[in-house]
C-alpha cells in the first residue's frame, strides 16, 4: 500500500513534517479501527 506516488521532497524538513502527519493519520485510523 502506498500513501502517495514517489516524489522528490523539497527539503529534509518537508519530508520529516509529512512523515509526522502520516504517523498521526495512521494512529487515528488504528484507534478508530480498534474502537469498533
Amino acid at each position: 500500500m502506498r500513501l502517495r506516488p514517489e516524489i522528490k521532497w523539497p527539503s529534509p524538513d518537508a519530508l520529516r513534517s509529512q512523515i509526522l502527519r502520516d504517523v498521526a493519520r495512521a494512529q487515528r485510523y488504528f484507534s478508530l479501527l480498534h474502537s469498533l
